[in-house]
């Protein structure tokens, strides 16, 4: 059964955790231990809308068959990477059904850079000196970070979210708003990110390096044994998809908190226990872009590019979901 079916009822924590909210609803009733009228008229609207919502997402472009997406050998182009040279993930995501944006192509970046053009250049020699793994030059900050990031994304900006909610003491209804704006903008350029990938095609800084000798640029040496510090993700390059995701989380944290709040947070490759600080949700999201370039799996300009993408499409969510249609002020 899918998981996003109307009559889905996971028996695990998050189950128990919607079982006690409900049982805590009935606590604050007149009559102890049962549902009230306001109640019972609030859990069938939010079911209702629910299930319009899995109606609508029931054909969203949604594959759950194994990929078999290989590219090709061209120059420039993405092949399947070592070690694992598995077929890309996700080639279905450029033709999936947005969730606020007009479409997948609304956003697309200009592309990556001549492989024969001084930023291709200057990209390439980046990489293949800070993103490797027996790089001299990246520093040990640098290589905490790159490995801090390589194992979140979506759920550090839902953590920020949340701690920042409790610090502001938000309401329901604006965790509500907050919280969908939030990941509708990071899925929306999730899909946006995949498009680019599939449409420019373009190859891995592993696969750049490695056959650089093929490339036309006199500027770009050849390294066979070239690895990066983690192992490359298995779809195309351009551009980024944390560099996507985190440019709209902290599009729509920076504007729905504004643009000095500090955030503190932690990532599924350390545990809870180890914590990166930064001054704003911006300065998060520009450690998040560099760390693709510090693991050795991304070129500058697919971050770049990634950043201001994600940046658009959060601002563009922002100005045409979960909009006020009656009423003033702050509450949803």
């Amino acid at each position: 059964m899918h998981p996003c079916s109307p009559c889905f009822r996971p028996k695990n924590r998050c189950y128990a955790q919607w079982s006690a909210s409900i049982a805590a609803l009935a606590d604050d009733e007149e009559d102890v231990g049962k549902l009230g009228p306001s109640v019972v008229l609030g859990l069938m609207w939010g079911q209702h809308v629910a299930n319009l919502i899995t109606a609508w997402r029931a054909g969203d472009g949604y594959v759950s068959s194994p990929s078999t997406y290989i590219g090709n050998t061209g120059v420039g182009q993405w092949r399947p990477t070592p070690p694992a040279n598995a077929p890309a993930l996700f080639p279905f995501l450029p033709t999936s059904l947005t969730w606020v944006i007009p479409s997948p192509t609304s956003f697309r970046p200009p592309g990556p850079p001549a492989l024969t053009s001084a930023k291709y250049t200057a990209d390439f020699q980046e990489v293949k000196a800070v993103g490797s793994d027996s790089s001299t030059v990246r520093t040990a900050d640098q290589t905490q970070a790159a490995l801090f990031w390589f194992g979140t994304a979506l759920t550090f900006w839902n953590r920020a979210a949340a701690d920042t909610s409790v610090q502001r003491g938000l309401s329901l209804s604006q965790n509500a708003r907050l919280f969908a704006l939030l990941n509708v903008a990071m899925a929306d350029a999730a899909i946006s990110c995949w498009d680019a990938k599939y449409f420019f095609n373009f190859w891995r800084p592993i696969t750049a390096i490695r056959l650089a000798d093929t490339d036309g640029n006199p500027d770009t040496v050849a390294q066979a044994d070239w690895t990066p510090l983690r192992p490359t993700p298995p779809y195309p390059e351009y551009s980024s998809g944390h560099a996507s995701v985190s440019g709209a989380g902290q599009e729509v944290l920076t504007e729905y908190f504004g643009s000095d709040v500090p955030v503190t947070g932690w990532s599924e490759t350390f545990g809870p226990s180890t914590t990166r600080s930064f001054p704003s949700f911006s300065a998060a999201a520009d450690e998040a872009n560099l760390s693709r370039i510090w693991v050795g799996i991304h070129f500058r300009t697919a971050v770049v590019d990634a950043r201001a993408e994600g940046n658009a499409v959060a601002a563009y969510v922002m100005s045409h979901a979960a909009q006020r249609q009656h009423g003033h002020g702050d509450d949803f």
